[in-house]
Parts: structure tokens; C-alpha cells; sequence
């Protein structure tokens, strides 16, 4: 599936939900090369993580934090990418 369409089905099913996306071609720091997707909200539903591990994603860090009165879960995923040549 596209990166587009992923994107797209995790608004749909979550629309309150915060989703950055990059792409890192090359290693750097403690960066490794691959697409990241970052998720921030309240509450992640396991169909929308079922869908990213399926997708190749695999998660790099779960984090919670609290701002103010709102608890929020950050999840940070990364899928290799593969070059064809």
C-alpha cells in the first residue's frame, strides 16, 4: 500500500488522532535509513497498529506523557526501504 493510502486510513479511523511522516535515505546519527511514522493521541486502536505492522512498520519507541490535564501516547514506527536495483 501506498504511503498516501496508510496515511489516509489511519485520519479516517482516527481523525483526532496527530500523524507526522518522513523519509530518511541515508544514516545519520541515530537515525537509521526508512519511512517513520509518528502517532500522537489519547487513544491508538489496535486496528490501526495491526494495519502499520502489516504495512512493514515496526514500532521504535512507545512513549506516554501528560500536558496539562491530557494524557497523550506517542508511538514512533519505522518500515525499512528497500531499494530495487
Amino acid at each position: 500500500m501506498e504511503i498516501q493510502d496508510i496515511i489516509f486510513q489511519i485520519i479516517k479511523d482516527n481523525p483526532q488522532m496527530w500523524v507526522r511522516y518522513f523519509k530518511k535515505t541515508q544514516h545519520s546519527g541515530l537515525t537509521s535509513a526508512g519511512e517513520y511514522i509518528e502517532l500522537r493521541c489519547g487513544y491508538i486502536g489496535s486496528k490501526t497498529l495491526d494495519n502499520l505492522l502489516n504495512e512493514g512498520f515496526k514500532i521504535e519507541t512507545i512513549k506516554t506523557q501528560k500536558i496539562n490535564a491530557d494524557v497523550y501516547s506517542d508511538v514512533f514506527l519505522r518500515r525499512e526501504i528497500i531499494y530495487k536495483h
